[in-house]
């Protein structure tokens, strides 16, 4: 009998420990299913466009899509349904490489390859107004986070800033040894970067346009850049094949992501 009862007990311990082990087991299993990526899933394409499509931008409502091409276009969608808004001529000759809304989505930005920057209403397609500087193509522009003030880098090795309201070219920035790909402004509107075929990365005060520090570290042409939310540090890509993770204080490289 007592055989039967420490046998009895051993089972019913086995019995608790399978089934603690199966709970945990599956609640392993639920949060490993929690992390992992959803699936993305193609809602639709966007076709339109007669040549390569170069930049697309989307309002801040979510409710609008804008794309420039080489075809001298720039686009103007529906989210919700996917069609075409409105076509905008930018120009003869005049192919769209950067593309933007202002803040408030009224009206459309657009930098083209023969150094101007076209400004247009969203909903009329009505040109505003046209600010040209650049001695060459414009490769990427970027609004401070108040909207007010445009930064605009080109093919020209410059980066130029504008006053976005009535279109005065305020200063232009220049440092770089060859093309500028990319510019971003910080959260706080305070910094710019710009990233360069030199190989090089720098930041640039945006009230005053002084250089306060370089960066270098990619083999290669640099072709985009961007600011963390916070702006503590930021990231840039290159043709090398490589994200770093840049310190913007101290300029230290803090890690190269390789994948690509």
């Amino acid at each position: 009998m007592i055989g039967m009862r420490v046998q009895g007990v051993r089972l019913a311990a086995m019995s608790w420990l399978v089934a603690a082990m199966v709970a945990f087991l599956a609640a392993t299993a639920a949060n490993a299913q929690d992390r992992v990526a959803p699936q993305v899933t193609l809602v639709r394409t966007l076709e339109g466009h007669q040549s390569a499509v170069r930049a697309v931008a989307i309002a801040k409502n979510g409710m609008r899509i804008i794309s420039g091409g080489l075809d001298t276009s720039i686009k103007l969608w529906d989210v919700r349904t996917g069609r075409l808004v409105r076509s905008i001529d930018a120009g003869a000759g005049a192919g769209v490489l950067a593309v933007l809304f202002t803040a408030d989505g009224a009206r459309i930005i657009g930098g083209r390859t023969d150094g101007s920057i076209g400004i247009w209403e969203s909903e009329s397609g009505a040109l505003v107004r046209i600010l040209k500087g650049h001695a060459s193509a414009v490769h990427s522009m970027a609004l401070s986070p108040d909207g007010t003030t445009l930064v605009s880098g080109s093919k020209d090795k410059t980066i130029k800033v504008w006053e976005l309201g009535s279109g005065e070219l305020i200063r232009t920035l220049e440092s770089h040894g060859a093309g500028v790909e990319a510019v971003a402004v910080s959260p706080d509107g305070a910094m710019v970067l710009s990233a360069s075929d030199d190989a090089t990365i720098k930041l640039w005060e945006l009230a005053t346009g002084r250089l306060t520090r370089t960066f270098e570290g990619h083999e290669g042409f640099v072709l985009s850049v961007a600011f963390s939310p916070n702006g503590a540090t930021f990231v840039s890509g290159g043709v090398d094949r490589l994200v770093k993770q840049w310190d913007l204080a101290t300029g230290r490289l803090l890690r190269t992501l390789r994948g690509h």
